[in-house]
């Protein structure tokens, strides 16, 4: 496979995975996850190292993110995302038809506004400032804007200041509003076939593929949407991932 194909499996693409400049990722990126969660911040296996990488960049420190881990690591999100997509979801939704139509509107409404204020004002490139105006989905939207080779930089930089006010503000919003003890959730561990996950993995491995073929945006991340939606829904394979993943 050449190297601007979905999943990049060569020599060098391998050979990314062991250089100085990825190990330099790892090494410092898991003590950061660690760290944020030890401080309970959202997303912080996603945040933690985020900020790091950012910057070791910043001073000049040489990193690389393989595009063979990053295809793994978003075929993973997308099979996780897809979890959520069930006969009860579709049984649900005329019941919030109206509700999705309202934020539909405001969605489509923001992310107009907000775009051309940053075209304008803050010299984004069209394509970027769509992505870095869509409110909320930052792992998806950081796919797509890789996929349409946006600034990934610019986009981040966005969601990650809109991250941080909903960090900081939110919760004590939240907690002057509202008075009331904790829930604690109760992890169970679910007794899965793992056949199941293996149709998952090999359906969405060959959807790719297609999506690929016929230039789908994104068929990574469509592909094993479509895959693991499909494959529930019929019932025909089910497999949860843990949030963990």
């Amino acid at each position: 496979m050449q190297n601007n194909q979905s999943i990049p499996i060569n020599k060098e693409n391998f050979k990314l995975i062991f250089s100085k400049e990825f190990i330099l990722v790892i090494v410092f990126s898991i003590p950061a996850a660690i760290t944020a969660e030890f401080f309970n911040i959202p997303l912080a296996w996603f945040l933690g190292p985020m900020i790091i990488t950012s910057l070791m960049s910043l001073f000049g420190i040489k990193l690389v993110m393989p595009r063979l881990v990053l295809s793994i690591i978003l075929i993973l999100l997308g099979l996780y995302i897809g979890n959520y997509i069930d006969k009860n979801l579709f049984s649900q939704m005329h019941q919030w038809i109206w509700t999705s139509l309202i934020m539909l509107g405001y969605i489509i409404l923001s992310v107009l506004l907000v775009s051309k204020y940053l075209e304008k004002f803050s010299g984004y490139g069209k394509k970027t400032s769509i992505f870095s105006a869509a409110p909320g989905a930052l792992g998806p939207l950081l796919i797509l804007a890789e996929d349409e080779k946006s600034d990934l930089s610019q986009v981040a930089t966005s969601h990650l200041i809109r991250l941080i006010i909903i960090i900081t503000v939110f919760p004590f919003i939240v907690d002057s509003f509202y008075d009331q003890n904790r829930i604690e959730k109760i992890n169970e561990v679910l007794d899965q076939n793992t056949f199941d996950l293996l149709i998952l993995i090999i359906l969405s491995l060959l959807i790719i593929f297609i999506f690929d073929k016929i230039k789908v945006p994104a068929a990574l991340l469509a592909g094993t949407l479509v895959a693991s939606g499909l494959l529930q829904i019929t019932e025909v394979a089910s497999y949860k991932l843990s949030p963990g993943i």
